[in-house]
């Protein structure tokens, strides 16, 4: 299977099959079924105490670490289902990486070699890479067409999150902005949030970022908001993210985890991506942007 496709596929619905696994119940089970000999039972136990570690670790690193060969590691892989390290890391990824807090990546990064870190710059560019290229399965869907809908032509549209999930939004709320009247930043914290249950939930439309680590506080709200008739429309990472009992509409994009802080580049394109579909369903956008211009000329807003 090509690089390509595995990123595009990673956020479909999860199927099980051998090798794959949703905890540390099903990761124990699943070393039980490496083969007996001493490099695999040697893999299998560092596997067992290391897992986190293994979220940022390349294969080198990990065969240095269990006292076996690079190869080994490889066998020990692939007897568990999986194609070869890269497979069962990114599997790793997918089950454990959302729980580990920054600074327990910090601290394990702080101690890598500078050899590792270059190899950590090399292995982030690609997998940003693959993750843009993971986009096209999403680009294809019916819901990602009925997403631009709902953003060309709500009556009100309310960009919501909290924490590291709204670091996005801002960017989008100014260029859309500029696009169509009716849209609202409401982060955490502000008198908007608190208030905004008041609104008028049948000209609404809620579109919230909701990534790991997931946010108590930003999935109460959409329960919230949820439960008092808002449509919701939710950008996540998974299909078992805690916003699917709650979003009318829902879109899972690949998020990079693969260093010290998780990686939006795949986020920050379909924004763009996003904007550029919607600007063919904003009507008389033209009169806007030129009133939009006008009134920064006039505003001396730029050298």
């Amino acid at each position: 299977m090509s690089k390509e496709r595995k990123v595009r596929e990673s956020c479909k619905p999860v199927q099980r099959h051998i090798g794959e696994i949703s905890g540390l119940d099903d990761l124990f089970e699943l070393l039980k079924r490496a083969d007996g000999t001493a490099s695999a039972r040697s893999v299998a136990a560092y596997v067992e105490k290391h897992y986190a570690d293994m979220l940022f670790m390349t294969a080198s690193q990990v065969a240095q670490a269990a006292g076996v060969s690079q190869g080994s590691v490889s066998r020990f892989c692939s007897e568990l289902g999986y194609g070869g390290y890269a497979n069962f890391q990114a599997m790793l990824r997918k089950a454990f990486g959302s729980s580990g807090t920054v600074s327990q990546r910090i601290s394990r990064h702080a101690h890598e070699p500078q050899s590792a870190s270059q190899e950590s710059h090399e292995r982030a560019l690609n997998l940003d890479v693959e993750s843009i290229l993971g986009l096209h399965n999403v680009l294809e869907s019916q819901e990602y067409r009925s997403l631009v809908e709902y953003v060309a032509h709500a009556d009100n549209l309310v960009l919501l999150s909290s924490r590291i999930s709204a670091t996005m939004l801002p960017y989008l709320e100014y260029t859309l902005s500029k696009l169509r009247p009716g849209v609202d930043l409401i982060q955490q914290g502000s008198q908007a949030w608190e208030y905004l249950s008041l609104r008028d939930p049948h000209r609404t439309v809620v579109l919230t970022t909701v990534f790991p680590r997931y946010s108590t506080q930003l999935v109460e709200k959409i329960a919230q908001l949820h439960s008092t008739g808002f449509t919701i429309l939710a950008l996540t990472d998974s299909h078992l993210s805690p916003v699917r009992r709650y979003a009318k509409l829902m879109l899972c994009l690949p998020v990079v985890v693969s260093a010290t802080f998780d990686n939006y580049a795949a986020l920050a394109s379909f924004f763009n991506i996003v904007l550029d579909d919607v600007v063919p369903l904003i009507p008389e956008l033209s009169d806007r942007i030129e009133g939009i211009d006008r009134l920064e000329k006039s505003s001396g807003v730029y050298e």
